[in-house]
């Protein structure tokens, strides 16, 4: 088995309590977020989760490539702009699923890092 067909049998073995006890959401978006420029390829487990969370979810995705040049506005741009259009309703339930680096600077904050 594939390291992205078992990262989607965890996740959905793992999942499929939670999201089957909780029906009431009219709608479920998720944003999937990685570098256009990065080192670790995350484009076959974007498409992973994407396949998961559409086909066996039934969750609408989009997907958002943080760019190298303004990369901290565009990101800021783009989830607020998430947050605004698909979070208008207290059934709905927005989530943001990042491929890529992460770490924590000395104030406690994530980096995150292509």
């Amino acid at each position: 088995m594939s390291a992205e067909a078992e990262f989607s049998e965890q996740f959905y073995e793992n999942s499929k309590k939670f999201f089957s006890e909780r029906v009431d959401y009219v709608s479920v978006t998720a944003l999937l977020l990685y570098w256009e420029e990065n080192d670790v390829h995350p484009e076959k487990e974007v498409d992973a989760i994407r396949e998961l969370f559409e086909r066996d979810f039934g969750f609408s995705s989009l997907t958002f490539l943080i760019p190298s040049r303004r990369a901290q506005q565009e990101l800021n741009r783009e989830i607020s702009a998430f947050v605004s259009n698909y979070s208008n309703n207290i059934d709905s339930l927005i989530l943001v699923y990042y491929a890529g680096h992460g770490d924590v600077d000395n104030d406690g904050k994530s980096v995150w890092a292509a």
